[in-house]
């Protein structure tokens, strides 16, 4: 229930809705919302903004008006981050991330294991899972019209340009959602698509 959430998670809370209201959210619905006084609000946003510091975002405040500032690919990591924080241990495994997102992403998992396999690049179920995360993140923004564009992300090998396209066949024909080239490339939940980043050993 919102109104026994404790200071830590409601600020979890708060981020969550702000990344969600990109027009802006008002602090006195969400004060109704968790049953909480606007001063208390307050001291949640203090501990918001130590987070919010560690992506590089902002919040810009007008009024009872907060809209969060920065660039679609840190909130990106933002958005992993909680799932992360919010997951039993902190473990993000496939079962949580079709709870969140309602995808049934088993066989999705086994095709993306498979096209890896093809290319010799080895990733542990970690890191599978957490490329998971990152890719239903992207979709679900792409879907809201939020979209990244940034092409200073280097591809070492060809090897790696031809598994990235690969998967973002995968994710087109799975999911019925084309990803643009700079959505391929941005970095991901351990800072890179790139594979020697996220964990991989090409072989």
């Amino acid at each position: 229930m919102l109104d026994s959430l404790t200071p830590q998670k409601r600020a979890r809370h708060l981020l969550n809705q702000m990344v969600l209201h990109s027009d802006g959210l008002d602090l006195y619905d969400l004060s109704e919302s968790l049953f909480v006084s606007i001063p208390t609000l307050n001291n949640d946003l203090k501990r918001a903004k130590t987070v919010l510091d560690s992506f590089n975002l902002k919040y810009h405040r007008d009024g009872y008006t907060i809209m969060l500032e920065g660039t679609e690919q840190n909130k990106r990591k933002l958005i992993s981050y909680l799932f992360n924080e919010e997951s039993a241990d902190g473990f993000v495994n496939i079962g949580s991330i079709e709870e969140a997102y309602g995808y049934d992403l088993k066989s999705f998992k086994q095709e993306l294991v498979d096209i890896l396999t093809k290319y010799n690049i080895y990733a542990d179920e970690y890191s599978i899972c957490n490329i998971i995360l990152h890719i239903v993140i992207s979709i679900d923004r792409i879907k809201d019209n939020k979209t990244v564009f940034i092409d200073t992300v280097q591809i070492n090998s060809e090897n790696e340009s031809d598994a990235l396209q690969a998967i973002a066949n995968h994710i087109s024909d799975t999911f019925d959602i084309q990803v643009n080239e700079y959505e391929i490339k941005q970095p991901g939940p351990a800072d890179s698509w790139q594979y020697d980043k996220l964990g991989y050993n090409s072989t």
